[in-house]
């Protein structure tokens, strides 16, 4: 978790100051949506993959200004990160984000399908395997994968994680913020 935090404040330092990249990094380690991957056992994979997608991330955002041996370090990262766990799916996206971000020299959408596309390829053959070996691209979590429960879901807890509220204990329940109906 440490290790994430720090790895957040280095990639928030190219784009803010070192006060905010500090600050930034600090509350990333202080953040109480964080507190069960650290202190429940079982949910320590969920810190060891964060460490993994951030460590992908801090070489991407290299590569994207120029290191060039850092692409191969942040595919690197990203396999290990896909090896602890699923969650690691989100880093084809942030390579576009950070590709389309970071000035390259190229378009801004070629410069993030430039970036993006090994870890496209590296999650396409992951999904391959994982067909192959286990049958299916979501063994084990459901039968189907229904998409508008799926996008709502992550809005949900996308309002969740950023509304402080929910987690100051002052007693306000987010009624707003209540789950959504299985559709």
């Amino acid at each position: 978790h440490t290790i994430s935090a720090i790895t957040l404040m280095a990639i928030a330092r190219r784009f803010l100051t070192p006060g905010q990249s500090f600050a930034a990094g600090l509350l990333w380690a202080v953040a109480p949506s964080h507190a069960s991957s650290v202190l429940w056992a079982v949910g320590r994979v969920d810190s060891h993959t964060t460490m993994w997608i951030a460590l992908s991330t801090l070489f991407l955002v290299q590569w994207c200004e120029g290191r060039r041996s850092s692409r191969r370090l942040a595919l690197i990262c990203f396999v290990l990160a896909l090896l602890s766990k699923e969650l690691a799916w989100v880093v084809p996206g942030v390579a576009l984000v950070f590709g389309f971000l970071i000035p390259s020299g190229k378009p801004r959408l070629r410069g993030a399908l430039h970036a993006a596309w090994p870890f496209l390829i590296v999650m396409t053959v992951y999904l391959g395997l994982r067909a192959a070996l286990l049958g299916g691209i979501m063994t084990g979590y459901s039968d189907e994968l229904r998409l508008i429960p799926a996008l709502a879901g992550l809005g949900l807890q996308a309002a969740q994680l950023l509304n402080p509220l929910l987690h100051s204990g002052l007693g306000f329940s987010g009624e707003f913020l209540t789950p959504l109906p299985a559709w």
